[in-house]
């Protein structure tokens, strides 16, 4: 399969990331949304 692929992330903090990284990498298009509540930035 070679056509590419629009793909959107929404949070999952760093296993997110790294599978958007991964997918832009491979040619897709990707959009990805995260979110942070107050108490997880303490």
């Amino acid at each position: 399969m070679s056509h590419r692929m629009r793909v959107g992330v929404v949070g999952a903090g760093r296993v997110g990331a790294v599978l958007a990284a991964g997918l832009r990498a491979a040619g897709h298009l990707v959009v990805a949304a995260a979110g942070e509540s107050d108490a997880s930035r303490r």
